[in-house]
């Protein structure tokens, strides 16, 4: 199951400007879980060639924005970050990739703004919680 959370009132914010939110909300108030996450940067601007060249190195396309390892637990967290606007749907490989996360065990979410972010990957921890308790 891909999880969504969504609220759609407008606050002026990119993309970008929500994944740098999350990104720095993580560092200050989950720092010891900071080396777990990352970001997979494949939304570059580059010619075909270059895109040609980053595939056969393994560059996908659908990865979502953060990625949450969970190096104690072993459970992937996958969150794919939209600005607030109802036109922002995820891609067919993000939820290709996404579901593929959720059908293996893992977490995974659309998250539309920062706020629902947070909410996200605090359903996250539960779920690891959760999973280790079995």
């Amino acid at each position: 199951m891909i999880h969504q959370y969504a609220t759609f009132t407008p606050n002026g914010n990119s993309e970008r400007g929500e994944h740098l939110s999350c990104a720095a909300w993580l560092k200050e108030y989950h720092a010891e879980r900071w080396q777990w996450i990352f970001h997979c940067p494949n939304e570059s601007r580059s010619t075909p060639q270059h895109r040609a060249m980053l595939a056969s190195m393994g560059v996908k396309p659908g990865i979502p924005d953060l990625i949450d390892l969970d190096g104690q637990r072993g459970i992937i967290g996958m969150f794919e970050l939209k600005r607030r606007d109802k036109k922002a749907r995820p891609t067919k490989e993000q939820n290709v990739f996404l579901l593929n996360n959720a059908q293996a065990g893992g977490f995974s979410a659309v998250c539309w703004g920062f706020d629902q972010f947070v909410i996200a990957y605090s359903d996250y921890l539960e779920y690891c919680l959760s999973r280790s308790a079995r």
